[in-house]
């Protein structure tokens, strides 16, 4: 999670000299990935591991390198097109790649 923080401006506030906008409030960011994306990642990185496969051949033709390694991150879930592949690619079920805590 990112800890950079945002500052919103609100009416009336000044900016100083040196670009900081005086009176503004402090806003924490919401986090970008979900429980359910951070599990179904976890779960396909595990798997693809035991298959002994790296990211790109993981991906092949169907997923760039980028999106496996968004959905390992569980930056992002696998659509439902990017769910079947990687399933028949590490030759398991498609809900075999959900978590049972699901």
């Amino acid at each position: 999670m990112s800890t950079r923080r945002r500052l919103k401006r609100r009416p009336g506030a000044e900016r100083t000299a040196n670009g900081a906008t005086k009176g503004a409030k402090r806003v924490q960011r919401r986090p970008r990935s979900s429980d359910t994306a951070i599990a179904v990642g976890a779960r396909v990185r595990q798997l693809r591991l035991a298959a002994g496969l790296s990211q790109a051949e993981l991906a092949g033709e169907g997923l760039s390198r980028f999106a496996i390694s968004k959905i390992e991150t569980g930056a992002s879930l696998p659509s439902l097109d990017a769910l079947l592949h990687l399933a028949r690619v590490l030759g398991v079920s498609p809900g075999t790649l959900i978590p049972p805590e699901l």
